[in-house]
């Protein structure tokens, strides 16, 4: 409340600040349609890739298995913040063999890389 009480001389402060408290109110539906998406595809990322992130290695940081981890992946690729690591881990999963044979061997890391063109 202070801050606003020192804001209150500048009038393009508070036609701003105005503004901001007007639009509010019409984000809400936006981000609760964005949550409704992120929930889904929480779910989504569950049913195709829980239990399945499970390497010789050890299980990635990023995982399907709950769905709160499930959810900061959906996020996170959301916000494109490191999404490299879990296309990765995607890639390597179906690109790999079996479960019981990739305990028994180890995948090369450039399984998912592309393969480069022969001239």
């Amino acid at each position: 409340m202070r801050m606003f009480r020192l804001l209150r001389p500048l009038k393009s402060m508070k036609i701003l600040l105005q503004v901001i408290s007007n639009a509010i109110p019409s984000f809400i539906y936006t981000s609760l349609l964005l949550l409704l998406f992120l929930f889904i595809y929480s779910l989504f990322g569950m049913q195709l890739f829980g239990g399945r992130f499970d390497f010789p290695e050890g299980r990635p940081r990023q995982h399907y298995d709950s769905f709160y981890d499930a959810f900061l992946c959906a996020f996170q690729l959301l916000t494109i913040q490191n999404w490299e690591d879990l296309h990765y881990f995607s890639c390597l999963l179906y690109t790999s063999p079996s479960p019981r044979d990739r305990q028994k061997s180890r995948m090369p890391s450039s399984a998912c890389k592309k393969k480069k063109k022969k001239k």
